[in-house]
């Protein structure tokens, strides 16, 4: 059996297992794996494999024909951040686990306050975009490991002053 990257590319060192079962094996530089000690039939297959996330998928497999598993790029584990335009206006941060990949996005907002009528800043916190990985264990340069308070990002440099005047929210 063999085991493919999301871009079609060998994956080596993938582990291989029959569900229910002690076969097991691993792929080489080819993403082949040999599977000794079953016959011709229909399994269950969990295939893992570093930098990637882990599927089950259930395969004929059979002599001479090669079934063929295609494992999908995991970012790594760990939380990081993007400063989507370079202002520290909005913010995009994903957290990244074994299992799940989760992202909230930060935008700043300015607003007047009733009572001065000065220009007031906070942050509105919503669903982000999750980071990608562009390769096994591997995201986009542009993020980076930050976390963030549960206040959300440090305040932008330009606030809510000069070119964020036009960013207010009404009342």
């Amino acid at each position: 059996m063999s085991v493919l990257s999301q871009d079609r590319y060998p994956v080596l060192h993938a582990a291989v297992t029959v569900v229910g079962s002690r076969v097991r094996g691993n792929t080489g530089e080819q993403g082949s794996a040999r599977l000794t000690g079953i016959g011709s039939g229909v399994y269950n297959l969990r295939v893992s494999a570093r930098g990637y996330y882990a599927e089950t998928e259930r395969l004929r497999l059979a002599t001479g024909k090669a079934g063929v598993v295609t494992l999908t790029y995991r970012p790594p584990v760990g939380t990081f951040a993007w400063d989507i335009h370079g202002d520290g206006m909005y913010w995009d941060v994903g957290i990244v686990t074994r299992s799940t990949v989760t992202a909230t996005e930060w935008d700043w907002i300015c607003s007047r306050d009733p009572r001065t009528g000065k220009a007031v800043g906070r942050w509105l916190r919503f669903p982000g975009a999750p980071p990608c990985a562009v390769a096994p264990d591997t995201i986009a340069p542009e993020w980076i490991r930050r976390r963030f308070g549960d206040s959300g990002p440090p305040t932008p440099r330009a606030a809510c002053t000069g070119a964020n005047v036009d960013r207010l929210e009404s009342p």
